[in-house]
């Protein structure tokens, strides 16, 4: 190699890191034009090359297309299991980052979410290993928050929304200023304010979507990846509040959820929300439908997200007047998100008392979640008095519609149902997301336990639970659990969706690692 291509290389280096999702166009081109000239090992031996030739390559060939988020891809089959060596082997943690980071969103990617948070652990545990309480300048590659982001999106995915929040907290801590290191920061507070905003905690969200306004980056083609959580925290808001034009405005800033996103679950009760507050429930279910079918999921057996597409299913039956079908899939799930529309549907059949006894139940496992669709917005404008009502703050207060039609048809107890009880038999310990740690708190590998913008640790609440350590050991078990002696044994993408268990995950690309540079 000349020294002029080492200078070259170095420069891009420089560049690359200094810009990241900031990068236009043109320098895009000036990139490219140099890695050109490496062979693939070189780019895969250095995680800065590497993302510089993603994020160039994206740019190049689909400039533009700022929703295509599973262009910014690795194109090597094998770029995974080199990231899983190389972050059990390197003594920088620059690196560690950086491959850490790759090898999780490409786990993730491939639908298992239980081996990307334990690998998410296992980079946080090396991190703070190699600072060894030391004190560590960033290096170039750094970029503040993005392990505690990252694990972050993989528990969301997992339904783990409580944990999700304080990696999400940890990440807004550790945020870089705009305009070019806020990127974790943002799309973490973003992200929370999603959360909030499906569990029905609507003045948390706007407390993080308040925090949001001071960047004003929207326009770039990174800014959909980066504010996509925000925008499906708006439009449930707005759908909450009646707000129809809001609504639509954030609907139409998220896009569908056929979308190719990893939150396309979240996309996908954002728009069932939207549809049912405009009255459309056949649009509404018509919408969830496709999501699912493009994502090759089993929407009436699903579990992912915490059940929240299946909530959204029966939202959608229950406006539809099916509800016989709402009852018998709530009592199938045994999810505690099922229990509101049993209750609407005892509600609108004329079963207050029952209604009322499901309604508690669910309150007492905390999920009156997401009132919002399950009414219907009068006209733009006007409308009956009682469908204007509106609580503090402009949001509506009413929980259920008038029944419009009979919501249980026919005879329950004879045909195919024959046999269901409007109750739900077994229900899964603690709401999705509820669960807590009486573990003690550690240091941040992000970089010390500064305190959240909520005032607890950063670190506290960390999940312990995925802690590859095994006997003390500090070894990351990528092949050493199954009888297929693949190397490393990493998920092979590609194979069917999940269609069970709250502990696997929609997957996101075929074959490659998704948005490795975020």
């Amino acid at each position: 190699m000349t020294d002029g291509l080492e200078d070259e290389i170095e420069r891009v280096r420089r560049l690359a890191a200094d810009v990241w999702l900031a990068m236009t166009p043109e320098q895009a081109d000036q990139i490219q034009g140099v890695l050109s000239r490496l062979d693939r090992q070189q780019i895969l031996s250095d995680p800065i090359l590497l993302n510089a030739s993603i994020m160039s390559r994206h740019l190049t060939t689909r400039a533009g297309s700022e929703r295509e988020e599973y262009g910014l891809v690795a194109s090597s089959a094998g770029v995974s299991e080199y990231c899983a060596k190389a972050v059990q082997t390197t003594s920088s943690i620059d690196d560690l980052i950086g491959y850490g980071r790759i090898l999780i969103v490409g786990v993730r990617a491939a639908g298992d979410l239980a081996r990307a948070e334990e690998i998410g652990a296992f980079v946080e545990r090396r991190v703070a290993a190699l600072r060894n309480g030391a004190e560590v300048g960033p290096g170039i590659w750094i970029r503040p928050g993005q392990l505690a982001l990252h694990r972050g999106i993989t528990q969301t995915l997992m339904g783990e929304f409580a944990t999700a929040m304080t990696s999400y907290r940890r990440a807004w801590t550790k945020r870089g200023e705009p305009p070019r290191l806020h990127f974790a920061g943002a799309e973490a507070a973003g992200n929370s304010a999603m959360l909030a905003a499906v569990e029905g905690h609507f003045e948390v969200a706007e407390t993080w979507l308040g925090r949001l306004g001071q960047y004003q980056d929207r326009e770039g083609w990174a800014s959909h990846m980066t504010y996509l959580g925000e925008y499906i925290a708006r439009g449930i808001l707005a759908a909450d509040a009646l707000d129809l034009p809001a609504a639509r405005r954030a609907a139409e800033l998220a896009g569908p959820a056929t979308q190719p996103v990893e939150l396309w679950p979240f996309l996908a009760v954002q728009e069932t929300a939207v549809e049912l507050v405009l009255g459309n429930p056949q649009r509404a279910y018509a919408a969830l439908r496709a999501a699912a079918f493009t994502h090759d999921h089993d929407v009436s057996h699903s579990a992912i997200c915490g059940g929240i597409l299946l909530r959204a299913l029966l939202d959608c039956l229950v406006a539809l007047g099916e509800g016989n079908r709402v009852l018998a899939a709530a009592e199938e799930s045994g999810l505690v998100r099922a229990l509101v529309p049993m209750a609407r549907v005892h509600l609108l059949s004329g079963h207050p008392e029952e209604a009322l006894r499901l309604a508690d139940s669910a309150a007492r496992r905390g999920d009156l979640a997401r009132a919002g669709p399950a009414r219907t917005a009068p006209p733009e404008g006007g409308g009956p008095a009682e469908m204007r009502g509106r609580g503090p703050g402009g949001r509506g207060v009413r929980l259920l519609q008038p029944a419009r039609r009979p919501l249980l048809r026919g005879d329950a107890g004879t045909g195919p149902l024959a046999g269901v009880r409007p109750v739900v038999r077994t229900v899964r310990s603690g709401a999705p997301g509820a669960r807590g740690s009486d573990e003690p708190e550690r240091a941040d590998p992000d970089g010390g336990g500064a305190p959240h913008p909520d005032g607890a640790s950063g670190a506290a609440g960390a999940d312990h639970r995925a802690d590859p350590g095994e006997g003390g050991r500090d070894h990351l078990h990528l092949g050493e659990h199954h009888q297929d002696p693949r190397p490393f044994d990493l998920p092979q993408a590609g194979g069917r969706q999940p269609r069970r268990g709250d502990r696997e995950g929609p997957r996101a690309a075929p074959a490659e690692v998704a948005h490795s540079t975020r």
